[in-house]
């Protein structure tokens, strides 16, 4: 197993190379990117943090 393939091995149970995950971004549409960020950037699971140091 690749440095870093342990993570994919734990979530998906299976080894999941460099090259594998390059070819799986490469073969998204923009149809199929948009739903994701849709999803990702929903209003509702936005929040927002207010820093100021003292």
């Amino acid at each position: 197993m690749k440095p870093g393939g342990w993570l994919s091995f734990l979530l998906y149970h299976q080894a999941l190379t460099p090259e594998d995950i390059y070819a799986a971004v490469n073969a998204l549409t923009a149809e199929q990117l948009q739903v994701i960020a849709a999803d990702i950037f929903a209003p509702d699971r936005l929040t927002t943090l207010i820093y100021q140091p003292q």
